[in-house]
């Protein structure tokens, strides 16, 4: 049996692994599997499919669609996100993200192209998205990109904030116990954190967990009230915000109530800003090492981009092959469909969450050869790491293709 300790750390799985086989007991209660062809089966979708309790306050947003470990509440949250997140919806918005990525370049080109200065790239991407998706989901930006050198504390903050994670796993009190203190002991115990704590800074009441940091900024929580009551009132206006488009999906009431709609808007923010800066980093890193890659990739982009001045429309950066494949690095017929998941979550060295999201299939037996998987329990799990290193799939998986 693999001790508690291999759960944090999955390339430790993936050594043990050679000699222990596709299954690994990593926890007294969790199946960990490393086989791609069983990967669509531990997560597939469907009814009756939860997750452990403990998830629900990992990151201390018990409100998200991240932290809905039940199946039936995964589906209504999700469902009211989807056509925020159609690509007819992104392609609406082309308008401001390419006004936020013309402000980009402009600094670079302002405070870095000729100079000594260095760039923080993970930062700078991090800054862009999160002023794209603020500006897309509450009609107004952050301006994290007018941080000096793109170095915003509230993005450092979650850096160190969303470590806090694995903690609150085997100690769930503390997000609601940090929601407790003054912010002048978090300043003084936890600064780095500050920023992020600050974000969430108006405390509601949470049935049956005490007191938890809810509200972001007053506009957003204005915002919420004022659609809140037009739905009350019937009247519903169109304003293109996520909350206008959750409201329109009709939601039950418990999933209407202000401390879970502004969970929401807490969790929106951190998963664009994660996932886009870890995927885009990895991507440049090993596009600018690779310079037959970048050669190609140059050329390629100056047949819609002749010069600095012409910037292509989003459908038209989609019919590049080569691009797509720079995005798409790892893209194998033999496991289309697996990918195809794996992809949503970044780059294959990107891996998105490397720790393992565990599943609970409630009345389904899991067969796997001749392995019979009760239903309900143990949860199991199959982490990105261990399936993008595959070296079945991926020979010489450390390499960028």
């Amino acid at each position: 049996m693999v001790t508690s300790a291999y759960s944090f750390q999955p390339h430790l799985i993936s050594l043990r692994r050679r000699n222990v086989g596709p299954i690994v007991r990593i926890t007294p209660d969790e199946l960990h599997f490393n086989d791609p062809e069983f990967y669509e089966v531990v997560y597939s979708s469907g009814q009756n499919i939860d997750k452990p309790l403990w998830a629900k306050y990992q990151f201390g947003s018990p409100g998200t669609l991240f932290s809905a470990v039940d199946s039936a509440t995964h589906r209504i949250r999700r469902a009211s996100l989807n056509p925020f997140f159609s690509k007819q919806k992104v392609l609406q918005q082309e308008d401001t993200i390419r006004r936020q990525v013309d402000k980009t370049c402009a600094r670079l080109n302002e405070e870095f192209c000729g100079t000594s200065n260095v760039v923080r790239a993970d930062y700078m991407f991090a800054s862009t998205s999160c002023d794209i998706v603020a500006d897309y989901a509450f009609g107004q930006s952050y301006n994290m990109l007018d941080a000096p050198k793109f170095m915003s504390p509230f993005i450092y903050s979650i850096d160190s904030f969303k470590k806090s994670g694995l903690y609150n796993v085997a100690f769930p009190f503390l997000p609601r116990l940090i929601g407790w203190l003054p912010e002048s002991w978090l300043a003084f115990m936890m600064p780095q954190v500050l920023p992020s704590l600050q974000f969430k800074k108006v405390n509601k009441f949470f049935p049956g967990s005490a007191f938890i940091p809810l509200i972001s900024y007053e506009a957003i929580s204005e915002q919420i009230v004022e659609i809140l009551q037009q739905r009350a009132e019937g009247d519903v206006k169109s304003q293109g915000t996520i909350f206008t488009e959750i409201t329109n999906a009709k939601l039950p009431p418990e999933e209407m109530k202000l401390w879970r709609l502004t969970d929401e808007a807490d969790g929106i923010v951190a998963a664009a800003l994660e996932t886009t800066k870890r995927s885009l980093s990895v991507m440049i890193f090993y596009v600018l090492s690779n310079q037959s890659i970048l050669k190609n990739l140059r050329q390629e982009l100056g047949s819609v981009m002749p010069d600095s001045t012409t910037l292509p429309t989003i459908s038209e950066l989609e019919k590049l092959p080569y691009l797509t494949a720079v995005i798409q690095e790892g893209m194998l017929p033999l496991v289309k469909k697996m990918m195809t998941a794996l992809t949503l979550l970044g780059l294959r060295l990107g891996y998105g969450t490397v720790g393992r999201s565990p599943r609970m299939h409630k009345t389904r037996v899991l067969q796997y050869g001749q392995y019979a998987i009760p239903p309900g329990t143990p949860p199991v799990s199959a982490s990105t790491y261990t399936m993008h290193h595959n070296e079945d799939v991926f020979p010489d998986s450390h390499t960028w293709f």
